[in-house]
């Protein structure tokens, strides 16, 4: 199941701190590209769906990301599956 976190619990709490010291780095005009993100399913339960994604990458002002699956219960052996979920986003 997807867990229903939006951007606030990477921006409030105990992270609101450490957010604005991120943001304030950040200079004017520069675009942010995660390298490393997941989507899919895992082996613990959670999910992450493409458009889940885009949607914490728009509010946190990501504009590209490299995304790998993540560790699907479901894979087979040559990892067709997750890796059909991310060619798919």
């Amino acid at each position: 199941m997807e867990k229903a976190h939006d951007i606030e619990a990477l921006t409030g709490g105990a992270m609101a701190s450490i957010w604005s010291w991120v943001e304030a780095k950040i200079p004017a005009g520069v675009e942010i590209f995660d390298a490393h993100a997941h989507i899919g399913a895992d082996i613990d339960g959670r999910t992450m769906t493409a458009d889940a994604m885009r949607d914490r990458m728009e509010a946190a002002g990501v504009k590209r990301s490299i995304v790998f699956p993540l560790n699907d219960p479901n894979a087979r052996d040559d990892y067709s599956g997750p890796n059909d979920v991310v060619w798919n986003a």
